[in-house]
């Protein structure tokens, strides 16, 4: 989540989810479906989704928009990564490897950040 406000301006605060139904289902609850808007993001497939809250006492604009693709990946390691590599049932105590993918989900966190001149805090 990343928020911005300050000099007299309204704080906004950006919720990206990883997918773009849970984007919509959230910004849903949250907004109670009162004053919801939605617009269309930098893919058609990622909608940004806008309504008013209020956090601690502080009125805000709480804006809900996704990625496409995945923000985090899990692989297993080394000799657990082939098929016929290991008896299946290994693979429950196998170690794995948490990264985060090069890729477009990073990429699109940075163009909205950008596109939506929020500043990270």
């Amino acid at each position: 989540m990343a928020a911005s406000g300050g000099g007299g301006r309204a704080i906004r605060v950006l919720n990206i989810a990883e997918k773009p139904s849970v984007a919509k289902t959230v910004s849903g609850i949250f907004s109670r479906n009162q004053g919801l808007r939605m617009r269309e993001g930098r893919s058609r497939y990622n909608k940004i989704f806008e309504f008013n809250y209020t956090i601690q006492g502080q009125p805000c604009q709480m804006m809900f928009t996704s990625v496409t693709g995945h923000l985090m990946e899990m692989e297993f390691e080394g000799r657990y990564q082939k098929w016929h590599s290991c008896d299946p049932v290994d693979l429950f105590e196998a170690p794995i490897q948490k990264h985060v993918p090069e890729g477009i989900g990073f990429v699109e966190v940075c163009w909205l950040i950008d596109e939506l001149e929020f500043i990270c805090v």
